[in-house]
């Protein structure tokens, strides 16, 4: 008989960039493991600080044997990121951007995007109610 021993722990919270703080949801995951909750949190909170205040995902993997850990950050969504850029938090009514505002975006959020992500971009632009200028 065969016993495989998974020795890596992976959980995704939902955080807010540069804000997170002991307790939940991380605390009572990592403390059980004897891993040093404050110094998981301080590397989350330096790792995401470009998005502060945006809800955004991070995935932990903590190796259990050797009881290291590191922190993956998953992007946050591109409403998210478009709302953060033209400082709303919905979309009333149709809001027109201009292509260099697009542009500009685009190159603060996803450098090197190829054509296929961009389009992407602005079917999220669309579903928001925000066009893009001569479009």
């Amino acid at each position: 008989m065969k016993i495989s021993l998974n020795t890596t722990l992976v959980k995704t919270f939902l955080i807010k960039g540069g804000l997170v703080k002991t307790g939940f949801p991380i605390s009572p995951i990592v403390g059980p493991l004897g891993l040093n909750a404050k110094k998981i949190i301080d590397e989350i909170n330096l790792k995401t600080k470009e998005y502060y205040d945006l809800r955004m995902k991070v995935q932990l993997v903590v190796n259990l044997i050797t009881k290291d850990f590191k922190i993956n950050i998953l992007e946050p969504s591109t409403s998210t990121l478009i709302k953060k850029f033209l400082l709303i938090t919905r979309a009333e009514k149709l809001i027109t951007l201009k292509r260099d505002k697009f542009n500009e975006f685009i190159s603060k959020y996803y450098k090197d995007a190829s054509e296929k992500k961009i389009n992407c971009v602005k079917g999220s632009l669309r579903s928001c109610k925000i066009s893009i200028e001569d479009e």
